[in-house]
């Protein structure tokens, strides 16, 4: 199981963009056992210039609903609903940079597909 640790500024947009206190916990639990060096992107993680991202489920909860799609409608905000945005500080070390829900993500993507550029998922100094 990996290190995990949360910046300050993570910690912040943790209570910022995650309304429920239960999906709070659930993205800091999945943290511990989800994150993961991440080589290639996909729909649900990615990485670029040392920053990784990825969605705060674990490999099970992806195994949950197959077929279900995570545009389709659900009962609230889950921790699918968000991503984790981290650094890898060691071996099996990460820290947690930042929270992003898939709103902020898709209109992050939306802006770098229409102009080629956009600004940074975090800043540098995080």
């Amino acid at each position: 199981m990996p290190r995990v640790t949360w910046s300050a500024q993570a910690n912040i947009e943790l209570v910022t963009t995650v309304s429920d206190p239960a999906v709070r916990a659930q993205l800091k639990a999945n943290a511990k056992v989800a994150l993961h060096r991440v080589h290639a992107g996909t729909a649900d993680e990615g990485a670029d210039d040392g920053i990784m991202w990825r969605r705060g489920i674990t490999a099970e909860e992806c195994q949950i609903r197959p077929g279900w799609r995570w545009e389709q409608p659900d009962d609230g905000a889950q921790a699918w609903d968000y991503f984790l945005i981290y650094r890898p500080m060691g071996p099996s070390w990460f820290e947690v940079l930042g929270v992003r829900s898939t709103r902020q993500i898709a209109s992050w993507e939306l802006m770098y597909r229409l102009v080629g550029h956009t600004a940074p998922l975090v800043s540098r100094s995080a």
